[in-house]
């Protein structure tokens, strides 16, 4: 099943977004079974190669439809998995 987001295997990286790659998936699967802020700042490399890079071009293709987000990703994680530097 091809999604949309998900970024086929061999396209080279262009101007904008063209899809997550396996490595956004994988971050998510790994968060997921240890949601520990240590373990997660732990992936901090893999978390800005894999989500964060290509969510700011999403959300860049998307401005210029939409308008600017004001919800920062930062913000997403935490509804997500519940996690906050109070956790420390």
């Amino acid at each position: 099943m091809k999604l949309p987001w998900r970024k086929v295997e061999g396209q080279t990286r262009g101007v904008g977004f063209d899809g997550f790659g396996e490595g956004a998936f994988s971050f998510f699967e790994k968060v997921a079974a240890r949601p520990s802020w240590d373990y997660v700042a732990s992936l901090r490399l893999e978390w800005e190669r894999d989500v964060h890079v290509p969510m700011e071009e999403l959300l860049d293709t998307l401005g210029d439809e939409f308008g600017a987000t004001s919800t920062p990703i930062t913000s997403i994680a935490t509804r997500t998995y519940g996690l906050t530097r109070s956790e420390c």
